[in-house]
């Protein structure tokens, strides 16, 4: 599993893929027609803002399918 800083993983997000800060939270996220989603488990919920720690992080990584 390769980690990546924020800008990275929006390039992911960007390609369709889910990412996620381990360090951070267990969930998932992507972009839906360029706006932020998470999946915690049971639901997909729009985001209306990234939190500093989530840009500062460098422990995105790619989520598999």
């Amino acid at each position: 599993i390769t980690k990546m800083k924020f800008e990275q993983a929006l390039k992911a997000m960007r390609e369709g893929k889910r990412v996620k800060a381990p360090s951070l939270s267990p969930n998932c996220f992507y972009l839906i027609n360029n706006h932020f989603f998470v999946y915690d488990g049971m639901a997909e919920l729009p985001i209306y803002g990234i939190k500093d720690e989530y840009l500062l992080a460098e422990d995105w990584e790619v989520v598999d399918d």
